[in-house]
């Protein structure tokens, strides 16, 4: 199509641009109110001055001084006036990039403000803008959100509607594109004659001529063109006639007739120069150069070029600048003088790489366009379904729309859930109370008739009914017996520290969970605690909340119960209405289990299925439970050695999961079937399996299959080269590895991230993350490990310049893969190390070992190895000015690149051989080497650009059902004020986040100490325990372990006071802390007895640290707590690790403990394999 699109715009050319003059009138009547400070006034005076006088440059600073002058007294209608004047200013002198960043902070005042049409204003322009500096994927998303714009509003003009579609065509003609072009431009073309918006039509016509022509329709297109000049001359709108007498020449060069074509260019020349339109200036120098080298006058169209690039250059315009240096090239190589073109060649290639490698988005800029239109209409149609609900929505408070975040809500949901279940998870097995109270609660508060709003607040709040339970000690939570009055009472406290936890807090959320965790103990006959409140002077959460914990407490086994059957529940609940419960809520409760519609709920609820599973305990072996492991089983094995036959058996064990396998079958059947999928081509297919086996892994808490799903995910967007989504999944393996200790795990995933980092050209943190991967295999002796982590380090070390470390890391790299025989990484760590060695001055001992690879890689058939290594050599060679011997190895690294379709050498092989012939002044063949170079470049880049585009539809098609539910649960149809406003709420964001966040941290903390003595408490001990015993069956290791008990603590409470005592159990923890050693682990068991971990240690090593434990009990001046207190300690002492598992072994601790006991106490027993039962008194 050429270039001569940047010609043809929408709405009036400014002098000295070519570029529209975008319409941004300040509407005071859309903006607020604000009263403008006297001190602004001086400010604007200056600004309207120096706009009146045409001084630009000038207004461009000032207008920055008034805009931020604004923006700081926080004048909203001053601050757009300010930066409307900017962003003219800044069109006018070509300074683009400040233009976008005016608008682009108008469309966020002007969107706060509920002003649509301005906003839309503001993002045609920025679309316009943006094209200009050849940001095509930038141009569009702006334009597409005008166009949503558009469809949602009904306020919204046909004139700004005909812009925007206009304008998208004029980019999609830009990239070669007619025909798309035209399904925008025919509509854009209709609503501006229908709303009268003469400017608009004219840009249409003229890019719809451009269109026919380049759709070779030249009838057409000069019909059209003719059309618009007419049209044009009527109303006196001569900057039109720039672009139009171009497009016209255009249609004229296409058919031969180059006079007429010379006379419709020069005079576009004429009026850009006389409207001092720099754009018009350079297309028509651009026409008029490429006219001339079709007569064959090279010397007038570089004249005529030369001067199109000063402008182009002067004034960023860089889309016409790669327009003219390939003019330059091709005009030049087409007659015959290749000397002049190949510099052009060169210029053009540099800088349409650094024009593809500005942002992801501009490397795909045709394939990336078409999937976000894609995006942005089928989210349009999704919008228009929303449209009736959400127009009742607009009418709410904006404020409480802005509050409403996805963000913020999906965090605080996130924490409110950890903390609900980190209070439960301690006299809860399976820790899922609380969200089925949330659930219930939900229910019964839509069974109540009870707003939406307040329902989804409910389900969340309710979680954390009991987060006071972190106030209270194990004696009395886990207590199996009826409480005494003081642990009644102490029990009690839990409503009140609840309050306390989350009182003050801003949030709605919070608010209500905090209004509930003080009443829902509440009672309707005002017997309740804590404040006796009665009857509907109980907040509904409470009475609501209530109800939902007792139910789900009956049916729930329990420390100090068993669970209830449901029907047996139900009518202790209908004894305690009117009483303990209110009876409407009750009623409620009945109806919605007995009729069975809990289960229509988020979640099944009860009457439905029994109390929750928890997600890693076993599931009874069905047979098809069975008949599909044994399918994974086999499927896994074969997937080194038979993919075939792997996939098929894959393929059958997720058929057959789906219909009926338990949830973690199905998870893994998913990770084989995607696994199978990757190595098969079908990416789509592949993270679809792994994105749903990955879910399954987060809901069943298995770290394994979450870890399988997330490293195959990384791959697949690995073949995709989409690295930072790549990156993102192997972080979560990370994660993984380092909290389960799977250190071998942690080592692959280190080395997959430097491999990544690599490619990224991150060098540095590329660096880091392979030295740690190869510190872990040296410390796990994995030596197939090490030879590989050594010589991606060798890779990176020469990368970055550190020869000395990469020879060094090379040529140990060499010595390992010696070990493991692995001839690739040997032979690829060979000729890093003559390339190291050569850069160290060594040139002929570098030769020499490239040399010894090359001959390696020909015997061990290392077809892409070799092909590498003689470009290396050529690269040496060439570097010492052995051209001739440079250019065999180059030629032969080219016929092995091409012959074994490695892309990236063949690439490289063109240039030096081009490189190599300029220097010899082989002229032709230099550029014909370059043009294969750049052609193959370009091949590459629109490769890369698809596998991106296909990343992106891959996530689309992966993602379409969360997005529609996200979609669905907006509360508005104003995402873009809800996204803008988060700047107005991000303090209060951050300082509730932060405080959620701590109180998580808290919790946690609180979750595994005991809260008296700061030691760990029982659950945390016994899951230590329980790790270590199983690593010391893995290493053969020992592990001992003892019971110790403090002597008649019941008498020092009775006879000293519970405050003593208390008093006791710390000063015993504090000293069984000084007296261990830093691998152990010390808990309390419970009440008065404790429970030590010693990993790693013999009988009689436990025996030595037990006697300093007991020794420094002894020695301690228990009279400083009360004059007449004395403290002594039995300790039990075992280590058999034959024994069944963790708990045996502390049941032999146990027996210990009562030995010592019953031969009198203040003494050890210890007791092991091959000792001897012995008492230490």
């Amino acid at each position: 199509m050429g270039d001569a699109m940047n010609d043809s715009f929408l709405g009036t050319a400014m002098p000295g641009t070519g570029v529209p003059d975008v319409v941004m009138p300040v509407s005071p009547s859309s903006l607020p109110a604000h009263r403008s400070e006297e001190a602004l006034a001086p400010y604007a005076s200056v600004c309207a001055e120096l706009a009146a006088e045409g001084r630009n440059e000038e207004l461009i600073d000032a207008a920055q001084l008034y805009a931020e002058r604004a923006r700081a007294a926080g004048q909203d209608a001053q601050e757009v006036e300010a930066l409307s004047m900017l962003a003219t200013a800044a069109q006018h002198c070509g300074q683009f990039s400040v233009a976008v960043n005016a608008q682009q902070r108008e469309v966020e005042l002007r969107a706060r403000d509920g002003d649509r049409v301005g906003q839309g204003l503001c993002l045609n322009n920025i679309g316009m803008l943006w094209s200009y500096l050849g940001a095509h994927a930038d141009a569009l998303a702006a334009l597409y959100q005008c166009q949503k714009l558009c469809d949602q509003y009904t306020e919204i003009p046909d004139d700004l509607r005909a812009a925007c579609n206009v304008n998208i065509g004029r980019i999609f003609l830009t990239m070669a594109q007619p025909a798309q072009a035209l399904t925008f431009l025919e509509p854009g073309l209709e609503q501006a004659r229908r709303s009268g918006d003469i400017e608009t039509e004219l840009g249409a016509m003229g890019m719809s001529g451009l269109a026919h022509k380049d759709l070779g329709e030249f009838e057409q297109a000069q019909a059209i063109l003719t059309e618009a000049i007419d049209l044009a001359r009527e109303h006196d709108l001569t900057h039109h006639l720039i672009d139009l007498y171009d497009n016209v020449g255009l249609v004229h060069l296409d058919q031969g007739a180059l006079n007429e074509a010379q006379e419709m260019f020069g005079q576009s020349r004429y009026w850009a120069t006389e409207s001092h339109d720099v754009q018009g200036r350079v297309n028509a120098l651009l026409s008029l150069g490429r006219l001339e080298f079709k007569r064959g006058n090279a010397e007038a169209a570089g004249q005529h070029l030369q001067e199109g690039l000063e402008l182009a250059t002067a004034h960023e315009l860089q889309a016409s600048k790669l327009s003219i240096l390939e003019g330059l090239f091709t005009g030049l190589e087409a007659l015959g003088r290749p000397a002049e073109a190949y510099p052009h060649l060169r210029a053009f290639r540099d800088l349409e790489r650094e024009l593809f490698s500005e942002e992801s988005e501009r490397k795909t800029q045709s394939l990336t366009v078409r999937f976000e239109a894609e995006r942005a209409r089928r989210e349009t149609e999704m919008y228009r379904q929303l449209n009736d609900a959400s127009q009742l929505a607009r009418l709410q408070a904006e404020e409480t729309v802005r509050l409403r975040t996805a963000e913020l809500e999906a965090v605080q949901i996130e924490i409110v859930n950890r903390l609900g279940m980190a209070a439960e998870y301690r006299d809860d097995k399976t820790g899922q109370h609380t969200r089925r109270v949330g659930e219930l609660s939900a229910s019964l508060g839509q069974a109540m008739g009870l707003p939406q709003e307040e329902i989804e607040l409910l389900r969340w709040a309710a979680r954390l009914h009991d987060i006071g339970k972190i106030g209270v000690g194990d004696d009395i939570l886990l207590k199996t017996g009826r409480y005494s009055a003081e642990e009644y009472e102490r029990m009690k406290l839990h409503t009140v520290i609840g309050a306390k936890v989350l009182e003050g807090s801003k949030s709605r959320l919070l608010r209500v969970a905090e209004e509930i965790a003080m009443t829902h103990h509440e009672r309707w006959d005002g017997t309740g605690y804590p404040r006796g409140l009665r009857g509907e002077g109980i907040p509904i959460s409470g009475r609501i909340v209530a109800v939902a914990d007792v139910f789900d407490a009956l049916i729930t086994e329990r420390p100090y119960k068993d669970a209830w059957p449901v029907q047996a529940a139900l009518d202790e609940m209908q004894r305690q209405a009117g009483t303990q419960f209110d009876p409407t809520i009750v009623g409620q409760l009945l109806e919605l289990i007995t009729g069975g519609q809990a289960a229509s709920g988020p979640t099944t609820l009860f009457g439905t299925v029994a109390v929750d599973m928890p997600a890693r305990l076993p599931v009874p072996a069905s047979p098809a439970n069975l008949e599909v492991q044994e399918l994974i089983e086999r499927a896994w094995e074969l997937r080194q050695s038979d993919l075939k036959t792997g996939q098929e058996l894959a393929a059958r064990a997720i058929e057959l999961a789906r219909q009926g396998a338990d949830e973690r079958t199905l998870g893994m059947a998913h990770r084989t079937a995607g696994y199978y999928r990757l190595h098969a081509g079908a990416y789509e297919e592949a993270l679809s399996h792994l994105s749903q086996g990955l879910d399954i892994g987060v809901r069943l808490d298995d770290p394994g299959l979450q870890a399988d799903c997330a490293n195959y995910i990384a791959a697949v967007y690995n073949s995709l080269q989409d690295y930072a989504k790549a990156t993102d999944q192997l972080a979560l393996v990370l994660r993984l590895a380092r909290e389960h200790r799977d250190h071998l795990r942690e080592a692959h995933c280190l080395h997959n991230l430097a491999s990544i980092s690599y490619k990224n050209r991150d060098l540095a943190q590329a660096q880091q993350f392979v030295e740690q991967s190869l510190e872990l295999y040296r410390n796990l002796g994995v030596v197939p490990g090490q030879d590989h982590a050594l010589n991606t380090l060798a890779t990176i070390a020469f990368d970055r310049g550190q020869i000395e470390l990469a020879a060094q890391s090379a040529q140990t790299a060499v010595e390992f893969a010696q070990i493991t025989g692995n001839m690739s990484v040997m032979n690829l760590s060979l000729a890093l190390s003559g390339k190291a060695a050569a850069h160290l001055g060594d040139i002929e001992g570098g030769k020499a070992l490239l040399l010894q690879a090359i001959e390696q890689a020909r015997e061990e058939d290392l077809h892409v190895n070799a092909a590498w290594n003689h470009y290396e050599l050529g690269q040496l060679l060439h570097s010492h000015q052995e051209t001739a011997e440079a250019r065999t190895y180059y030629e032969r690294a080219l016929m092995a690149s091409q012959q074994w379709s490695m892309r990236d050498l063949e690439l490289q092989a063109y240039q030096q051989l081009s490189e190599l012939a300029a220097q010899e002044g082989r002229h032709e063949e230099a550029f014909n080497l370059y043009r294969q170079h750049h052609d193959l470049e370009r091949e590459i880049h629109d490769q890369t650009a698809a596998m991106k585009t296909r990343s992106m539809m891959t996530q689309l098609e992966v993602e379409r059902a969360k997005s529609e539910a996200q979609i669905y649960r907006l509360k508005t149809i104003e995402l873009a004020s809800a996204n803008e406003a988060l700047e107005r709420v991000n303090a209060e964001k951050s300082s509730l986040v932060n405080m959620l966040e701590e109180q998580s941290k808290l919790l946690e903390r609180q979750l595994s100490e005991d809260g008296l003595t700061g030691l760990y408490n029982r659950r945390h001990i016994e899951g230590l325990l329980q790790h270590e015993f199983m690593e010391a069956r893995v290493t053969r290791r020992p592990v001992s372990v003892a019971m110790a008990d403090i002597d008649h603590f019941k008498q020092i409470n009775d006879q000293f006071s519970h405050l003593v005592g208390d008093q006791v159990l710390r000063m015993v923890a504090q000293l069984f802390q000084s007296a261990v050693r830093n691998m152990d682990s010390i808990g309390r068991y419970g009440g008065e007895e404790f429970l030590f971990v010693f990993p790693n240690t013999l009988l009689p090593q436990a025996q030595n640290v037990c006697e300093r434990v007991q020794d420094l009990v002894r020695a301690y001046d228990w009279s400083q707590i009360h004059p007449r207190l004395s403290v002594t300690l039995s300790i039990g002492v075992a280590c058999e690790p034959t024994v069944a598992n963790h708990e045996k072994l502390i049941s032999v601790a146990d027996e210990q403990l009562y030995r010592a006991k019953d031969q009198g106490r203040n003494q050890i027993c210890a007791g092991g394999p091959g000792e001897r039962n012995r008492a230490i008194t």
